[in-house]
């Protein structure tokens, strides 16, 4: 990139893009022996699925009884639960409400 283009997002953004567009190159040159699932795993629906049916059990609800809670249909729950639905922040909301937790609970880890 050039100087110009440079100093012309330095004044759109009002902060200093050179800094950032080399910690970006760093860590760009490492890509190729950095995966990519460490950032950002791909199997996120998967275990977000696995925590929801976890809660859900421990509380002892059906999937029907967590979907009319929920407001949301039977067959969506089942399909989060497997992984097969990427779900909105509202709904993540619905099942974090009718499950009696905070929606950060459901993106914890429990081992």
């Amino acid at each position: 990139m050039n100087q110009a283009l440079y100093h012309w997002f330095e004044n759109l953004c009002a902060i200093d893009i050179r800094w950032y567009l080399k910690s970006v190159d760093i860590a760009l040159s490492f890509a190729p022996s950095v995966s990519m699932k460490k950032i950002i795993p791909t199997n996120i629906k998967i275990e977000f699925g696995r925590r929801v049916r976890q809660m859900r059990l421990e509380k002892g609800l059906s999937q029907e009884e967590l979907a009319l809670s929920s407001g949301l249909d039977r067959s969506y729950v089942g399909g989060i639960e497997r992984g097969e639905r990427n779900v909105s922040l509202i709904n993540i909301s619905k099942i974090a409400q009718a499950l009696e937790l905070s929606p950060g609970k459901l993106f914890e880890d429990r081992e």
